[in-house]
């Protein structure tokens, strides 16, 4: 047996790449690249579960998406931009900046605003109408301990608690 030539190792890309330098997304598993998250943002839902897409999150995140695309998606919330702030541990003048200068949000705000996205298609699809979820999430819940679902937006386990409750929702389970 001969010893063979080691091959070059692949370029290693860094997350930083993405987005921020105007370079495309590459697609897992197709070969094919996306320039904008707007796009990839596109097949966003839910239920996700295939590593495909998943890894598309994992792209669009780790590269930020600019506040054009993130307008898009919180006027499709019931959160004013001063919810925004809390959600995304930012202030309501921060947020003003970064519409004025179209700037990229950092990957932790950029997945907590992809998360929200997924929870609103979550609960249309649970209650039926966009009205109704809206309501839901911004009245107060005896089943969540008297809170609106709306406030619990802002960390982890909150948004685990209205998915959890959106979940029993949607198998009838009320109590």
């Amino acid at each position: 047996m001969s010893l063979q030539k080691p091959k070059a190792p692949r370029k290693s890309i860094t997350p930083s790449e993405y987005g921020r330098t105007g370079k495309d997304i590459p697609v897992p598993f197709s070969g094919e690249a996306v320039s904008k998250p707007s796009e990839l943002l596109a097949a966003v839902s839910y239920d996700w579960n295939d590593d495909a897409r998943g890894l598309l999150l994992v792209a669009v995140i780790r590269g930020g998406i600019d506040y054009k695309t993130f307008e898009s998606i919180a006027l499709k919330t019931p959160l004013k931009e001063k919810d925004w702030a809390i959600v995304l541990d930012t202030t309501p003048r921060t947020l003003m900046r970064y519409k004025k200068d179209n700037k990229t949000f950092a990957p932790k705000q950029t997945e907590k605003i992809i998360e929200i996205q997924q929870l609103m298609h979550y609960g249309q699809t649970v209650f039926g109408a966009t009205a109704s979820f809206h309501s839901w999430l911004t009245h107060e819940n005896v089943g969540m301990g008297g809170v609106c679902p709306i406030t619990l937006l802002d960390t982890s386990v909150g948004l685990g608690m209205v998915k959890d409750a959106l979940g029993r929702i949607e198998h009838g389970i009320l109590a």
